[in-house]
């Protein structure tokens, strides 16, 4: 008696427009119920009370072989064709601006270099200091990549280093618009001024378009029994 939920998820993902993983399952309830075995084309039961059911789906191998099919193919097909519409539609990519700023402490013996990094889409980017060229800093304070009002995104990662440090350091970007990383290097003759490099200004383009998408197809069904 009363309300139950029967769930089903069909998905796949892809690289570079082939396949690397699809999935096929289903729910009870909100409790893993059947899931598909793609390699040996079968139905694996979540719980005791799945295996009848199981058995029965497993006895199909025309079915089974429909199911592998819809995930290897289908699925895919739809996917490449979402990716394909969303490459048309979306945002173009842009190259970050790159910015250091030095900040005194009261005091005056500590320095706080922040590396703020803005303008770039997509979203995903890796900023990292680095120290005399080749030491990535670990202690870094970092803010979550925000979003701009023109849809590009921003992002902030600082250093706490003494006054009289003598090293050198360097911000170092890494995004999808850009064929190389960007480094910004730290000018402790700048007196207090930020330094700037864009990503357009060094002449670094836009390349192509490297695809990892995922997706997932979600069927939902509702029973009610009285």
């Amino acid at each position: 008696a009363g309300v139950h939920v029967y769930q089903k998820m069909v998905g796949c993902e892809m690289n570079e427009n082939r396949l690397t993983r699809g999935f096929q399952q289903y729910g009870y309830d909100g409790d893993d119920f059947l899931v598909f075995d793609l390699e040996n084309l079968q139905w694996v039961a979540a719980s005791q009370l799945s295996v009848p059911t199981k058995d029965r789906w497993n006895s199909n191998r025309a079915s089974c072989s429909r199911c592998k099919q819809f995930v290897d193919q289908v699925c895919l097909h739809w996917l490449k064709n979402f990716v394909s519409y969303r490459e048309k539609s979306s945002t173009p990519k842009t190259p970050p601006e790159v910015r250091i700023i030095p900040r005194k402490s009261d005091d005056g013996g500590t320095l706080t270099l922040s590396c703020m990094v803005t303008g770039f889409y997509p979203r995903a980017v890796d900023v990292n200091w680095i120290k005399n060229g080749e030491t990535a800093l670990n202690d870094t304070i970092s803010n979550e990549t925000l979003p701009n009002e023109d849809r590009t995104f921003q992002i902030k990662k600082s250093i706490e280093i003494h006054s009289a440090d003598t090293n050198t350091y360097s911000c170092l970007v890494d995004h999808s618009s850009l064929n190389t990383n960007l480094n910004v290097p730290y000018d402790p003759k700048a007196n207090g001024n930020p330094t700037v490099i864009s990503g357009i200004i060094i002449g670094v383009g836009i390349v192509g378009i490297l695809i990892v998408a995922i997706a997932g197809f979600l069927v939902w069904k509702y029973k009610g029994k009285g």
